[in-house]
Parts: C-alpha cells; sequence; structure tokens
C-alpha cells in the first residue's frame, strides 16, 4: 500500500491506452460541427451589422436570402459530416510504437474532405447566386460577409469546384501519407 494516492494514476491510464486522446478528438468534431452551424449566423451578424441591406437593390437582397439558405444547408450537411466521422474515429492500439499517427491522420483526411466539399459545393452555389442576381454589387457584398474569393466572376463557377476537389485530394493524400509512415516505422522497427 502506498502511503499516499496517486491521483495522477488514471489520467496516466487514460493517456496510456489512448482513451483521453480519443475523447478529446471526439470533442474537437463535435466542436467542429457546432462551429459548422453557427457559421452562417455569423454572416447574417455581419451583414445586419453593416447595414448593407439597406444599400442594396432588391436583387442583392434577393440573392442574400438565398445565399444564407445555401450557407444554412451547408452548415446542416457539414456537421453531420463532422458527427458521422467522430462515429468512425480509429482505434487507439497502445501496443505500436507510433498509436498518434493513425487518429492524427482520420482528423486531417476528415479537416480536407469536409473543407473540399464545403468549398466546392457551397461555393460554387453562392457564386451562381451571387454572379446572377447581385450584379456589379457581388464583390463589395462577399467581401463584407468575409467570402472573399466567391461570387468575383464567371470563371470560379469553373475554379471554385475544381479548387475544392484539389483540396480534398492534397489533405488525402497527405493523410495516406502519414498512415504509409506510421506502417513503414512499425514495420522497421520490428
Amino acid at each position: 500500500m502506498k502511503p499516499m494516492p496517486n491521483f495522477i494514476e488514471p489520467l496516466l491510464t487514460r493517456m496510456d491506452n489512448g482513451e483521453l486522446l480519443i475523447r478529446i478528438v471526439g470533442w474537437l468534431y463535435i466542436l467542429a460541427a457546432a462551429i459548422n452551424v453557427l457559421l452562417p449566423f455569423y454572416v447574417l451578424y455581419n451583414v445586419l451589422e453593416s447595414r448593407m441591406l439597406i444599400f442594396l437593390g432588391w436583387g442583392a437582397r434577393f440573392a442574400f436570402a438565398n445565399i444564407f439558405l445555401i450557407l444554412l444547408a451547408a452548415a446542416a450537411a457539414s456537421a453531420l459530416f463532422w458527427w458521422g466521422r467522430k462515429g468512425r474515429l480509429p482505434g487507439f492500439d497502445s501496443s505500436t510504437e507510433y498509436p498518434v499517427m493513425g487518429l492524427f491522420s482520420h482528423l486531417l483526411r476528415t479537416f480536407g474532405e469536409w473543407f473540399g466539399l464545403y468549398y466546392a459545393c457551397a461555393g460554387f452555389l453562392v457564386t451562381l447566386i451571387a454572379l446572377v442576381f447581385m450584379g456589379g454589387e457581388r464583390v463589395f457584398f462577399m467581401q463584407a460577409v468575409g467570402m472573399i474569393g466567391t461570387g468575383t466572376g464567371w470563371l470560379d463557377l469553373v475554379f471554385i469546384p475544381i479548387a475544392g476537389f484539389i483540396i480534398l485530394i492534397v489533405f488525402r493524400l497527405l493523410a495516406e501519407l502519414l498512415s504509409a509512415f506510421a506502417a513503414i516505422a512499425r514495420g522497421r522497427a520490428a
């Protein structure tokens, strides 16, 4: 029997078996889902706070209403995406020499897939609505709501989906490279 109870032992045990790390990453996924849900309301707040709707024409107001609906749909899909990926977190194999690589690889892959899909889908639709209904007001509006790089020209309708796909592929490649490096390191260590 130890003279003093060891209060740190449960924490160390959870760190060693990976339970704490998996739980923290799971909370990060929940935080990402919550941020995605709040994003459209942040854009709405920026627009209302700047009072720009007073100065914009009816076409731009109609476009903003549609953009807000697109952002709401993208936020809901993104939140469900992060929540679903939270349930698929890989197990933590503390018997290997590099147990964190699989978890970090999953986080990197999930972020890349989310960002690439969000940028490609929401960016394309927001750009299309802005180009059709906002006219010359679109560049000012997009910069004011923090959506720089969307809605500025017809070429964006081609560029944004391609860029989103490239983002997705690059992050997926990086995640797979991490997993491959960990597998190589495990093979050499054995």
